[in-house]
This record gives C-alpha cells, structure tokens and sequence, in this order.
C-alpha cells in the first residue's frame, strides 16, 4: 500500500508545472522507479508514457538534451503502440501545446520527426 501512495505522490510531483526542475525530475525518476510493480496492468504502462514525457521535458530544460531526446522518444513510441488509448495522445498533445515556442517544444517536434521519418 506505500509503495501505491508512493507512485501516486511522485506522479503528482513529475506532472506538476511548479517545481523546479531538478526538483521535477527527481519527482518524475522517483515516479518510474515506484510505479515498476504496477505496470502489469496497462492503464499504469499508459501513465508511465506521461511520466516520460514530462522527464524528457525537464531534461529539456535542464539542457540534458540527449536524454530528453530518448524520454520523449519513449513517451511517444509508447503513445503510438497503444493506438486505442487516444486519451493518452491527447494529454500529451495538451502538455506539449502549453510549451509553445519554446526550445523544448523544437526539441520534441524534431523527435517526433524522426520518429515519423524512420517509419516512412
């Protein structure tokens, strides 16, 4: 039962908009690590997609390019693969928007570019 509250509270924390950085990555690799042992259901392998993607957002603003580059590559392959969670596209288009013009917003785009250009 800790081990939930755990993953609840580190989710909670990653997902937040208002801590710094390296205070939201902490939240967001605590998170991976506590939500392991839930991932035999899908909608906790669906989460942890979020998870990713806002990692690879704070590594993004950490300047840690290259592992933003293979969070939000995780996030979005994930995201792709699981074709009936459009509720997961969704967030991930949400979040993404409300970067907007920034380096981190460029940096995710041309992932997704690669991501689209390897398929074709």
């Amino acid at each position: 039962m800790l081990t939930l509250l755990l993953a609840v509270i580190t989710a909670g924390g990653c997902r937040s908009e208002s801590f710094a950085h390296k205070t939201k990555l902490a939240f967001c690799n605590a998170a991976l690590v506590t939500a392991t042992p839930f991932h035999v259901f899908p909608i906790e392998r669906d989460r942890s997609s979020m998870i990713r993607l806002e990692r690879g957002i704070a590594l993004a603003q950490l300047e840690r390019t290259s592992d933003a580059r293979s969070d939000f590559a995780a996030a979005l392959r994930f995201m792709v693969n699981k074709g009936q969670a459009s509720w997961l596209r969704d967030e991930h288009l949400r979040r993404i928007a409300r970067l907007r013009g920034t380096r981190t917003e460029a940096l995710w785009r041309s992932v997704l570019d690669g991501l689209i250009a390897d398929e074709y």
